[in-house]
């Protein structure tokens, strides 16, 4: 599966939209409490972001130090997992 490529950006400060520009909007958040909808456009924005470093550092983690690193990189792996299916 491929998602929209990043960065994304956040816009409209009321009712927050989430995408590469304003003519493609990948998430809108609505219907949060007071506070909590920027907060939660923020960590949509970042997805892209956070994908492709959980990705380099599985990578960095399984060929450069040679091991699986236990149960954090079992978590990363269901992360990336769940992000790309």
């Amino acid at each position: 599966m491929k998602h929209t490529e990043g960065p994304w950006h956040v816009w409209n400060e009321q009712y927050p939209r989430v995408g590469p520009t304003h003519n493609c909007t990948v998430a809108g958040v609505f219907a949060c409490p007071s506070g909590d909808q920027q907060a939660n456009a923020r960590l949509i924005a970042a997805a892209p972001d956070l994908l492709a470093h959980l990705k380099h550092m599985g990578w960095l983690v399984e060929t450069e130090l040679k091991e699986d690193g236990g149960h954090i990189m079992q978590g990363a792996k269901d992360a990336i997992a769940k992000a790309t299916e």
